[in-house]
This record gives C-alpha cells, structure tokens and sequence, in this order.
C-alpha cells in the first residue's frame, strides 16, 4: 500500500495527488458508465426535456415558491440550469464525468473525516467507499449528481463542524452552517444530519451552551423538509410539450437516420414510459390486488435491504423482487446497526461507538416509511438511495480496525476491496446495458412501461425485428396500454423509412 507520508512533497501537493488519484480509480471502476450512449431511465424526464427546468427564465425562478418552477432542492436544479445553459461541454461523456469527478472529490473527503477520527487503513476505508457496488446506480446515473453533489456539501459541512470542537472558532460553524444549507438545497439526504452533530459535539465534551449554536442547523433542517413535502405536492401530473427549438437546443442525441424517419416537429420521440412506471410504484398503496405498498412494508423491507447489501453487495438489481423480509431479519439489522453500538458505548465507556446508530437514524430513517413523500417508497427497491448510507460502513469498519489492527486485518480489508471492485464492474456493465436491464426486470416484475423502454432501446438501435417482437409481447400482456399506438406508430414509421 502506498504511504503518501513518505514522499518528499509538499503538503497540498500530497492532498492534490491523492485526488487526482481517487478520481483516476473512479474512472476505472466506474468507465461502464460511458458504455450507455442513450438517455437513462429519468434523465431525460427530469433534465434534458424537462419543461420546468428548460424553460426557467434564470435560476432565481426555482427559489420563488409563488413561482411555477419553483424546486424543492433550488440548487441542484440551479446547478442543472447553469450546466445547460453555460457549459460548452453538451454531451453524455461530460455529465457522467461531472459525476465520477465528484464521486472521486467525496471519497478524498471521507479520507480527511476517517482521519479525524484517527481510524486506522483510512486510505482502504476511502476506497471502499469509492469503489462499493452500491455506488454504480447513483454515479451511472446523471440525475444523481444532485445526490453526489449533495454528499459534498454535507462532509465539507462535517469536516467544518469537526474543526470547530477542536478549535472553537465560530467562523468554522459558520461554514458548516452554510454547507449545511447547500446540501439541503442540493438534495435533502442529510435532513436529520443535526442530531449527528449533537452526537459529535457530545463525544467530544463541548460546554452546554455551545450547544445552542446548533438551533439554526435544526431550524433549517425543518424548514427544508417543510419545502420538500410541499414541492413534492405542488409536481404536476400534466403533460407540458416542449417546441422543437427548446428540445434542440439542449441535447440532440437522437440518430440522424431516426430524425429524419420521425422528425420532432411530427413525433414524439421520447416516450413517457418511465412516468407511468413512477405512477405504477407510488400509486401501489391503492391497488386491489391485496398488495399494500405501505410504510411498515417499506420499513421492514428496507432495513434489511441497506444493511445486508452494504456488506454482501451480490444479486444487484435496479429494481427488486416484492420480498417478505422475515421479522427475525429486520430486527436483526437494527440490532446490529443501533442495539450493540449502544452497548459498546456502555461497555467500553467509548463515546464513539454512539456514532454507528446516530449515523444510521439519519441516513436510513428517511427511506425506511417514516415520511410521507412519495419517492422515498423507492427505497426499498433501488440502491441509489444507499450513497449517504455506505458511510455507515465505513465507520464500523473504522472501529473494527482500531480493535484488529493487525497484519491478518488489513489483508482482509485489502480483499474485501478487491472483490468489490470486480462486483462493481460486474453490476455497472448490467445496469448500463438497458437491453440487458429491462429483459431482467422484465421476469419478474413485468409492466407494459418497461416493455415500452425495452422497446425504445432496439428502435434507437434500428433493430425493427426486436423492437417489433418486444412491442407485440407487451401488448399481448397488457392490450390496454395506452403507451402502445404511439410505439406502434412510430416502429411503422421506422419500417416506411428503412424501405
């Protein structure tokens, strides 16, 4: 293992190259990324063509709530707003570089936070954050830069609030106050983060009254959640059409050969495939089928769900089978994740194990059924909710490695790494091979949406034999689907072309 404390440079030259070397290893392990050269799931939806962004007079109009584009995460909608508009730089490679580049700055920056807490192997405890498979969804996907970017805001936050219980400057507060805010605005993952920072400033014996300081983190905390329920209400289910000219102006990935077979101006190219299937999952809790897709079921789900697949990442999928999580096992997580932290704290009179539990309400509570906006139901069946909560594995590992700090320990740290590196190429070359994605999905959790997105990868591809077989397999599931007569035209046109 490299030991960068033994070269001869400087300082900031040695913080400089270990980023530039994170990066370099996220390009590496995440470059199936850049195999997938079509629009993903809800990028297009959200970003590209999404009317409320593209259509924005300036950034200030997702800050005004009177406003109609008003946003629930300002900034990050700011930050999509601006690259639009401003960069040079408009194609597929850029966005999922923009996202490997910050995946990469976040794990040099939780190398500086397992430094704080003088964990040993801190720079395989950064790399095992780099490289978890339960990273690929989240860097893979573009919209998810709002997450990634999140997650920067949050530990230059946390780094800034560690600086101040050792220095008691009030300036650091300050700036970990306004990070706070940014990662908020970004995207509200770290709502609950202020009872961490009561944590740390319990673990590290700070007066009473400096507690006071962290009124306005938990002030912010509420008002921001307040945002995000009422921003979630106010999202319109109308369908908004994008002129031609708007639609150009941003991306223009689409085949040459299939414009001209179906020009913009006449057909809808873009499909509204990845709505219905929202639709299909949110509106679950009111199907007649018997299934409730309620909050104990997302709870009980989930909790096992982030535990057993942060330390055993295998049988990845982007969405998984309706599982009955056994009681025994949703118990036995959170024991492990809240009751024997608690414990250990008594036990060894250790203050820090308190930070294993605490870190666990705040990134899984929001995603285990306890609020009531409708995206988090998700949680239970997709892992780019588990970016904020690998950090939790992190720390246990932090703690195992001040018991067993040992040769055998660090080579058993050293596999576990290697393994989750080849596990993440493996799941990052299926879930940016949407043929593949959607056929697997497809057996078990079949949806005329997912047929339609199928068949939007072989009509991108001109393959009118695939498409055509995939369009009659849906429809003869689901004869009702409305999305099939726009598909059906538009593989006709297709066909009319090719002749």
């Amino acid at each position: 293992m490299i030991k960068f404390d033994s070269l001869k440079i400087k300082p900031y030259q040695k913080e400089i190259l270990i980023f530039l070397s994170f990066v370099m290893l996220a390009f590496l392990i995440f470059f199936p990324s850049f195999l997938n050269q079509n629009f993903f799931w809800d990028d297009e939806r959200f970003i590209f063509m999404n009317p409320g962004l593209l259509q924005a007079p300036s950034w200030t109009a997702f800050w005004n709530m009177k406003s109609e584009f008003f946003k629930s995460w300002p900034l990050g909608y700011s930050a999509f707003w601006a690259l639009i508009k401003y960069s040079p730089f408009q194609s597929y490679n850029f966005y999922k570089s923009l996202n490997i580049i910050f995946h990469g700055l976040n794990a040099f920056l939780i190398l500086k936070v397992v430094k704080k807490f003088d964990f040993p192997y801190p720079l395989l405890l950064a790399f095992i954050f780099l490289i978890h498979p339960l990273q690929v969804e989240t860097v893979s996907w573009i919209f998810q830069f709002l997450t990634i970017l999140a997650f920067t805001f949050f530990l230059i936050s946390f780094l800034f609030l560690l600086k101040f219980t050792s220095l008691a400057k009030k300036r650091y507060l300050l700036l970990s106050l306004l990070f706070f805010v940014f990662s908020l605005w970004t995207k509200s993952i770290a709502l609950l983060s202020p009872f961490l920072f009561v944590t740390i400033f319990w673990i590290f014996n700070l007066k009473k009254k400096q507690y006071l300081f962290l009124i306005p983190f938990f002030l912010v905390s509420f008002y921001v959640g307040f945002l995000n329920i009422k921003g979630t209400r106010l999202v319109s289910h109308q369908e908004i059409n994008i002129n031609k000219g708007a639609m150009e102006s941003v991306f223009d990935f689409l085949d040459s050969k299939i414009r001209k077979a179906a020009p913009l101006s006449n057909v809808k190219i873009q499909n509204d495939s990845t709505k219905s299937l929202f639709d299909f999952i949110y509106n679950q809790k009111t199907e007649k089928d018997g299934f409730v897709f309620s909050g104990s079921k997302v709870f009980n789900q989930a909790s096992w769900h982030y535990f057993s697949k942060s330390l055993v990442p295998l049988n990845l999928q982007f969405i998984y089978q309706d599982r009955a999580y056994s009681f025994i096992l949703s118990m036995l997580s959170l024991m492990t994740l809240f009751l024997l932290p608690l414990f250990l704290v008594f036990k060894y009179k250790n203050k820090l194990f308190s930070l294993i539990p605490v870190l666990s309400l705040v990134f899984m509570a929001p995603y285990l059924g306890v609020t009531n906006i409708a995206f988090f139901y998700w949680s239970n069946v997709s892992d780019h909710y588990a970016y904020f909560f690998i950090i939790v594995l992190i720390f246990a590992l932090g703690f195992l490695g001040k018991k067993y700090k040992r040769l055998a320990f660090e080579i058993a740290l050293s596999a576990y790494c290697l393994l989750l590196s080849l596990q993440s190429l493996n799941y990052g070359l299926k879930f940016n091979n949407p043929l593949v994605l959607y056929k697997e999905i497809i057996k078990y959790k079949p949806h005329p949406a997912l047929y339609s997105l199928l068949f939007e990868q072989y009509y991108l591809k001109l393959d009118e034999k695939n498409a055509e077989q995939t369009l009659n397999e849906g429809h003869a599931i689901f004869p009702k689907d409305p999305q099939y007569e726009m598909d059906r035209l538009r593989l006709e046109t297709l066909k009319s072309f090719r002749k």
